[in-house]
């Protein structure tokens, strides 16, 4: 195992603990929330990020890759020739190294 992919699996780890700490005091304290929410969601990219498989690109980094543009790559994705690998909103786009759709 990479030493990147030892410190993610230990991200991820203390993540789940921190979770489970604030469950108990989500009823007594409601600003407790959004720390669950937010540790909620960095558990899930990690989560998702983790169950890819190969490094996953910039749509620079895929663009350089197959010799097209930036802009190229978002069309295609638009128009479903492409489909990124992890999706966080409508900017953060990751593609798979190893050229495969999601």
């Amino acid at each position: 195992m990479t030493p990147r992919a030892l410190a993610l699996q230990r991200a991820e780890s203390r993540l789940a603990a921190r979770l489970e700490q604030l469950e108990p005091v989500l009823t007594d304290d409601a600003g407790a929330w959004q720390e669950y929410r937010e540790t909620a969601v960095a558990l899930a990219t990690l989560a998702t990020s983790a169950a890819q498989r190969g490094d996953l690109l910039s749509t620079s980094e895929l663009a350089s890759r197959l010799g097209v543009s930036p802009r190229t790559v978002r069309r295609r994705k638009k128009s479903g020739d492409l489909t990124p690998a992890l999706q966080l909103g409508k900017r953060v786009l990751r593609w798979r190294a190893d050229g495969r759709s999601a």
